[in-house]
C-alpha cells in the first residue's frame, strides 16, 4: 500500500507538472458562495510545501519562456498588492495620519530605573504619540517582503490586489515594485471595483455583517490559516503562499523581493532522475530585465524620471540591485520626518506638563528634561528609518526626590489613555470629511444628469 501511495504521488506530481501555471494554481480554488472562494492547497499525497515548490518552479519556468520570446510586458501586467492588519473601513485606502495611528516613545524615567520583574512591562511605560504619514504603500505583483529580522508584513490580516491602471492618477507618487506609493493627502483613495481580497477563514468569520456585505462586490479568497500554518516553514508564510497562488490564478506572474530592498532573481534546475544528470536550467533573469524595462518606460511616461538612472547623490548609497525611487528618496519622506519630529516633541512637552500638574517638579528640572529628550527625538528623526535607537534616560537623582517609578507608571497610563482618545477624534474627523466629500460628489453627479 505504501508503494502504491508513492507511485500515486509521483503520478500526481507528473500530472501537475503537465498543467499550465494558471490552470495549476486555479486547481485548488473552489467557490463556497457568491464571489467567495476557498483555496485548499493540499491533496491526499502532496502537502503545502510540495505544491508550493511545484508552483515556484512553474513561475520560474514561465518567466524563462517569456524571457526567451519577443513578448513585451505592459501596464496591464501589473497588480498593486497591499497587506493590512485590518479590512479598510468603507473600502478606502487611508493613511496612518487619517486613521489616527500612534507611535510609542521611550520613557526616560523607566529607562533610568530598572525594577526586577518589570522588564516584560516596558510597553506600559512607553509614551503614546500621534504619528504622521500621508502615503499608502504597495508592492507590485507580489506580497511585500519583510524588513530584515521581522515577519511583520507577511503575517497580517488581509491582502488586497488591484490593477495598477485603477490608480493611474495624480495621487501615484512613484512606481517601484518593492514600494509603490499613493499620496492620499486630504482625500482618501477609494478601493476600486476590481479589487480582490485575500484573508484567512478565521479573519473572515470575525467580520461584521456590514463588512461582509461590502465585500460582496469583490472577489474574496479564503484560506485555512491554522491548517496552512502547520505546513509552512520559516522560508515562507501562509499569506505569501496564498498570494502567489491567487496572482497566478489571475494570470499575473508573481515577483519577489528581499528585505524590502531588491528584486529577487530566481532559478531552478531540472534533473533526469534515472541518472541524476541536469536536464534543463530555468532562470527568470531575462524576464526580470523585461520587468525592469517596463518600470523604466512607465516611470518615464508618468513621472519623467528614470528607473535605471537615479541622480548621483542617490546612487552613491544604493545597494547592488536597488533601482528606482524609494520612499526615502522622495519629498514625502522629508515631510514625514519633520512632521513626526514636531509631533513627538509636542507630545513629550504635553506629557511633562501633565506630570507637573500632578507632581511638584521644579521648573528647572522640566526645562532640563525637555532639552535632553528633544536631543533624543532629534537623533531618532535624523536617523529615521534605521533600527538604531539609543536609550534616552534621565538621571535618577534628578527626579526621585519628587516621585516614584510606580507613580510615573500610573500617570503614564492615564496620559496614554487621553492620547488614544485624541487619536480617536482624529479618525472621526477624517471620517466626517470623507462623508462630506462623498455627499458633495453625489450632489454634483446628480446635477450633471439633470
Amino acid at each position: 500500500m505504501e508503494l502504491e501511495s508513492m507511485e500515486d504521488r509521483d503520478e500526481e506530481i507528473e500530472f501537475f507538472d503537465s498543467l499550465s501555471l494558471m490552470t495549476f494554481s486555479s486547481l485548488f480554488m473552489k467557490e463556497v458562495s457568491d464571489n467567495v472562494y476557498e483555496l485548499e492547497i493540499g491533496t491526499k499525497f502532496s502537502g503545502l510545501a510540495t505544491l508550493y515548490e511545484i508552483l515556484k518552479r512553474k513561475i520560474i519556468k514561465r518567466k524563462h519562456e517569456i524571457g526567451d520570446t519577443d513578448i513585451e510586458l505592459d501596464v496591464y501586467d501589473i497588480q498593486m498588492v497591499r497587506t493590512m492588519d485590518q479590512l479598510p473601513e468603507d473600502f478606502y485606502y487611508r493613511s496612518l495620519s487619517h486613521v489616527g495611528a500612534s507611535f510609542s516613545l521611550a520613557n526616560p524615567f523607566f529607562a533610568a530605573h530598572f525594577i526586577p520583574g518589570l522588564d516584560s512591562s516596558v510597553e506600559e511605560f512607553r509614551i503614546i504619540s500621534p504619528f504622521y504619514r500621508d502615503t499608502v504603500h504597495f508592492a507590485l505583483n507580489g506580497l511585500v517582503s519583510n524588513t530584515i529580522g521581522t515577519n511583520s508584513f507577511t503575517n497580517r490580516g488581509c491582502v488586497v490586489i488591484e490593477p495598477l491602471m485603477d490608480h493611474w492618477n495624480d495621487k501615484l507618487v512613484n512606481l517601484n515594485p518593492i514600494d509603490t506609493m499613493i499620496d492620499v493627502g486630504d482625500e482618501d483613495e477609494k478601493i476600486g471595483k476590481n479589487a480582490v481580497f485575500i484573508m484567512s477563514k478565521e479573519y473572515y468569520e470575525q467580520l461584521s455583517a456590514e463588512e461582509k456585505n461590502q465585500l460582496k462586490e469583490h472577489k474574496v479568497i479564503l484560506f485555512d490559516g491554522r491548517k496552512m500554518s502547520q505546513g509552512a516553514s520559516q522560508e515562507f508564510s501562509p499569506l505569501q503562499v496564498v498570494t502567489d497562488f491567487v496572482l497566478c490564478s489571475m494570470g499575473i506572474i508573481p515577483q519577489h523581493s528581499v528585505g524590502q530592498s531588491v528584486m529577487h532573481p530566481e532559478s531552478y534546475q531540472e534533473y533526469n532522475h534515472s541518472n541524476w544528470t541536469m536536464k534543463e536550467y530555468h532562470s527568470d533573469q531575462e524576464y526580470l530585465r523585461k520587468f525592469n524595462d517596463l518600470m523604466e518606460r512607465l516611470n518615464m511616461e508618468h513621472f519623467g524620471v528614470s528607473y535605471y538612472q537615479v541622480p548621483p547623490e542617490m546612487a552613491q548609497y544604493r545597494r547592488v540591485g536597488q533601482l528606482g525611487y524609494f520612499h526615502c528618496d522622495l519629498p514625502q519622506w522629508d515631510e514625514e520626518v519633520e512632521n513626526n519630529r514636531m509631533l513627538f516633541k509636542d507630545t513629550f512637552k504635553r506629557y511633562m506638563e501633565f506630570l507637573k500638574e500632578r507632581i511638584d517638579f521644579p521648573n528647572e528640572m522640566i526645562e532640563k528634561a525637555l532639552s535632553e529628550y528633544y536631543h533624543y527625538i532629534d537623533y531618532i528623526c535624523d536617523h529615521y528609518g534605521t533600527r538604531s535607537e539609543p536609550v534616552s534616560s534621565f538621571i535618577r537623582s534628578m527626579w526621585e526626590p519628587y516621585t516614584s517609578i510606580e507613580e510615573i507608571k500610573r500617570l503614564t497610563k492615564e496620559f496614554n489613555e487621553r492620547e488614544m482618545e485624541r487619536l480617536a477624534s482624529i479618525r472621526e474627523k477624517y471620517r466626517m470629511m470623507q462623508q462630506m466629500q462623498e455627499e458633495s460628489d453625489l450632489i454634483a453627479t446628480t446635477k450633471i444628469h439633470r
